[in-house]
């Protein structure tokens, strides 16, 4: 029999000895990469969300931005619209506030209006109907009217974004 001539490789002890051997560089290094790993990853879903709060940041910016134009715009035709009802012309040349009230109070708040403020062709406010004001915002726009150009503005106010339009309103005199 040849059994008898055969001898192990390894004897029992270095057996022992190479299964602890290799344990401890095994007990360090799988450790020292699952720590490594969870690192990486962390700087990965890190920089995910991070782009992912960029992306929904801008589309939520360019949805605030689609709405504001689209009140800029609406503004816009509700003052044209205004500007042009019958006999407003004459009442703002004439300076006749009590028809000028008596239009713009039910029309303020039909149409959901902060305010509205009229002025004469000189730039004098004639009349205003509303609560809040935007002086800074409005003068520029008053002021290319009063020149013959219609348009809108964006600005902040006390209350918040202000959304202001103005047009030039042409008398029957």
């Amino acid at each position: 029999m040849l059994s008898h001539l055969r001898r192990p490789f390894f004897s029992g002890h270095q057996r022992w000895r190479l299964r602890t051997g290799l344990l401890a560089p095994v007990v360090l290094v799988v450790p020292l990469f699952l720590a490594v790993t969870a690192i990486l990853w962390e700087g990965v879903a890190r920089e995910e969300a991070r782009t992912l709060v960029a992306q929904r940041q801008t589309t939520a910016l360019a949805g605030v931005s689609a709405r504001l134009q689209e009140r800029r715009q609406a503004n816009q035709t509700i003052v044209y619209l205004l500007s042009k009802r019958e006999g407003f012309g004459t009442f703002v040349e004439t300076g006749n506030i009590a028809r000028l009230a008596q239009t713009l109070i039910v029309m303020q708040a039909t149409l959901d209006l902060s305010y509205i403020d009229v002025y004469a062709s000189n730039g004098q406010r004639l009349l205003h109907v509303g609560e809040t004001r935007s002086d800074r915002l409005d003068g520029s726009l008053v002021s290319n009217a009063i020149l013959g150009t219609d348009g809108s503005a964006l600005g902040v106010g006390d209350t918040g974004l202000v959304v202001s339009a103005a047009a030039v309103v042409s008398g029957s005199m």
